[in-house]
């Protein structure tokens, strides 16, 4: 298992990282962000502890 991108919730992550990259104009990241996979801690610490 590999996570390089882990937020604290959904919130945290919308608001944090697509808000902060549109603001600064970054549309192409501001686009994957919205497109791709990010993790939350919650979710990760639920499937470590399952093992």
């Amino acid at each position: 298992m590999f996570a390089d991108t882990i937020y604290q919730s959904n919130s945290a992550y919308h608001l944090q990282a697509i808000d902060n990259a549109k603001a600064a104009g970054f549309y192409s990241l501001e686009k994957d962000l919205q497109t791709e996979y990010y993790t939350t801690i919650p979710f990760l610490q639920n499937v470590l502890e399952e093992k």
